[in-house]
């Protein structure tokens, strides 16, 4: 799950207590150009970390089992 610790629309804490447990792998995203640290990726709010969000993405969903 991409989060941002410095997120200022929700309490990345309360984010990371709600996961935790969980088989989540926590992917924190520092530095996004939106303002608000929010969207954390996208060619208009944080166009400088989509290079490096979306293959991560892209890999995920390669390595997820097909559906039954």
């Amino acid at each position: 799950m991409f989060y941002s610790p410095d997120d200022r629309v929700v309490d990345p804490n309360r984010t990371l207590a709600r996961f935790a447990g969980t088989h989540a792998q926590l992917m924190p995203v520092k530095g996004a150009d939106d303002a608000q640290q929010h969207v954390l990726a996208g060619r208009i709010l944080s166009p400088s970390s989509t290079a490096w969000v979306a293959p991560t993405t892209l890999d995920f969903i390669a390595h997820l089992p097909p559906p039954a």
